[in-house]
């Protein structure tokens, strides 16, 4: 979780992915720093889309 975090916190992009699920708590974490995320000119206006496959 911690890597996760530092690499939302650090803004970099990463462009390879693996099939290894992420936790609930985890994903939780990452909607909650996307919603936190600032907006341009503060107009507060997002979509988030989560999509979650079993």
């Amino acid at each position: 979780m911690t890597e996760t975090w530092e690499a939302i916190t650090s803004r970099r992009n990463v462009r390879s992915f693996t099939e290894q699920p992420i936790s609930e708590t985890d994903l939780e974490r990452i909607c909650e720093g996307a919603r936190r995320t600032p907006s341009v000119g503060n107009r507060q206006h997002r979509d988030l889309v989560v999509v979650v496959t079993s």
